[in-house]
């Protein structure tokens, strides 16, 4: 389960950092940024696609998790329904004084 937070938390931290690339924001004013040359407006789109896409497979890898967390959860919630039921019958009376 904390493998699968780890890795949410990772994917989300490199989406952030995505979108501020696309973005390409200045730091000092907040605002587009003119300090960078100016990239020709083919490689720019190129490099906002693969970025999209990057973004992209990072959601649907964050949605495969989130997925994955709730299998593991009900499958945690059956487990401890079944040792609850198993430690009922083990403390059974009859059980308990019965030579095997």
């Amino acid at each position: 389960m904390e493998d699968v937070r780890d890795e949410l938390q990772r994917l989300k931290q490199e989406n952030h950092e995505l979108e501020r690339e696309l973005r390409r924001e200045c730091d000092c004013f907040n605002t587009p940024c003119i300090c960078q040359p100016v990239l020709e407006n083919s490689t720019a789109e190129q490099k906002a696609r693969l970025l999209e896409k990057k973004v992209a497979e990072n959601l649907e890898t964050i949605a495969h998790l989130r997925q994955e967390r709730n299998l593991i959860n009900k499958d945690h919630k059956d487990l401890q329904q079944r040792y609850s039921e198993v430690c009922e019958v083990c403390s059974c009376p009859f059980l308990l004084n019965t030579a095997f």
